[in-house]
């Protein structure tokens, strides 16, 4: 779940479990970005789904940027490049911010 963004991780938390989130180009590229840090640097968030923290925290903290480890703290070597990549597309609270695309029912 740490591989989603927070614009997905805030049209999860407003929708009913049944209902489908339909991506944009955005979100494909925030999620490509997120995927991108989560294979350099690990989880983003300090916190998984365990006895005490449920799937909304997680996202909550997705969504909001709270719990979320800064790239530079986070990151084993200094790399201007990727980082110039990941940074601008994955931003915290981008949910709160850049609601992009609608909730769909599932099918």
């Amino acid at each position: 779940m740490t591989r989603t963004t927070a614009g997905v991780a805030l049209r999860l938390l407003d929708t009913a479990p049944d209902v489908h989130i339909e991506l944009s180009p955005a979100d494909e590229r925030h999620a490509l970005a997120a995927a991108l840090r989560w294979a350099w640097t690990g989880p983003e968030t300090t916190r998984d789904v365990g006895p005490d923290i449920t799937l909304e925290d997680l996202l909550e903290d997705i969504a909001t940027g709270r719990h979320r480890v800064p790239l530079a703290l986070a990151r084993l070597w200094s790399a201007p490049e990727l980082e110039a990549l990941i940074r601008p597309s994955n931003p915290a609270g981008l949910g709160r911010r850049y609601p992009e695309t609608a909730a769909t029912p599932a099918r």
